[in-house]
């Protein structure tokens, strides 16, 4: 699939990024093996820092455990690719930040078209999910930065979300503002 803009610029993210990735990956050491460098600089190869649409391998790569940032996903592998399979047959758009080919960030974009504004479309943000290890690194506000580019190619005439009130200060700094009040019901199927 390919990726928004190309590779994501890694030197954008906070410096400590690659230190912090390499540490809170599952079985690797304290330290990432030995980069490539650059053999005309000598200087070590910065990660692969990339953003684009998620496919089904990121469901092994990392995507779950991102996403458990959020509550408790509560999926097997086999569900995950089904509800994967339902979500891209309802065009809703999921986006995932690598670095080095693990998953760290996601984020999704479903769009709804409205009979007002001419039938114009509304991007709903949902799911942002930065592995809680690597939080407050630019992670979410890159993919953010992605979706917001993302929703304005595909001629959205706004994107909304919801988020907590202690999450506001994040979305305010990426160009949200406080709108209406949100309601809810849940149900519980006990």
């Amino acid at each position: 699939m390919k990726s928004i803009n190309g590779p994501f610029p890694y030197q954008q993210l906070k410096p400590e990024l690659s230190t912090q990735v390499w540490e809170a990956m599952p079985g690797s050491s304290a330290q990432p093996a030995a980069p490539a460098s650059n053999l005309a600089t000598g200087e070590a190869a910065a990660p692969r820092v990339e953003i684009r649409q998620m496919n089904a391998t990121d469901l092994k790569n990392g995507l779950l455990e991102t996403l458990s940032a959020l509550g408790d996903v509560g999926l097997s592998y086999e569900e995950a690719v089904a509800v994967f399979q339902r979500r891209l047959r309802d065009k809703v758009l999921t986006y995932v930040m690598l670095v080095d080919g693990r998953v760290v960030g996601t984020a999704s974009l479903v769009l709804e078209q409205k009979f007002l504004h001419q039938g114009g479309f509304v991007g709903h943000l949902e799911d942002v999910a930065i592995r809680k290890d690597l939080q407050n690194r630019g992670i979410g506000a890159a993919l953010i930065k992605t979706l917001l580019a993302e929703s304005q190619r595909l001629g959205c005439y706004k994107v909304v979300l919801q988020c907590v009130p202690d999450r506001m200060p994040f979305y305010e700094r990426a160009g949200f503002r406080e709108w209406t009040k949100s309601m809810r019901i849940d149900f519980n199927s006990n």
